[in-house]
């Protein structure tokens, strides 16, 4: 598998990754669709601060872990965190904002969008003048300030 090439590696891990987030966003909604009770026992906000916790964790790994095993370990961390941000991000968004859904999810779509841009960009700068491994301190940096305006949030 992955410990005989480097170039094998990066495909399971990214195929690892993927399936584990497109399960992650399956159980998700599926719970909030079928079994919103558990959703709303824990709580949106309490599982958008578990996804930051789980994305904040996944950067200190990708910034001290360096074996194939142990990589493919951490997509479970990522897996939750896009798996949780992609399947109730929007609805927690729309929560914040009572009676203006449709304002809400096109906020929360575009600044999406705008996002990755500006993250795209900053990654392929960060990069270029110093080194890709700058660009998970920033990320795990942006997670951080996340976690600070995550507890500041209102619960609704």
């Amino acid at each position: 598998m992955c410990f005989i090439d480097k170039k094998r590696c990066v495909v399971a891990v990214t195929d690892f990754c993927d399936r584990l987030q497109i399960t992650a966003k399956t159980v998700v909604r599926r719970a909030d669709q079928q079994h919103g009770f558990r959703i709303r026992r824990f709580g949106k906000r309490f599982l958008m601060r578990l996804s930051a916790v789980a994305g904040v964790l996944f950067y200190v790994g990708m910034l001290t872990v360096h074996t194939p095993a142990l990589l493919l370990a951490m997509q479970v961390l990522n897996a939750i965190y896009i798996g949780i941000l992609a399947g109730i991000g929007m609805l927690y968004f729309q929560d914040l904002m009572p009676g203006q859904a449709g304002a809400a999810t096109t906020l929360y779509t575009n600044t999406t969008r705008v996002g990755w841009i500006i993250a795209g960009s900053l990654a392929g700068v960060v990069a270029e003048i110093w080194s890709y491994h700058a660009v998970f301190w920033i990320a795990l940096a942006m997670g951080v300030v996340t976690q600070a305006c995550l507890w500041r949030i209102r619960d609704v």
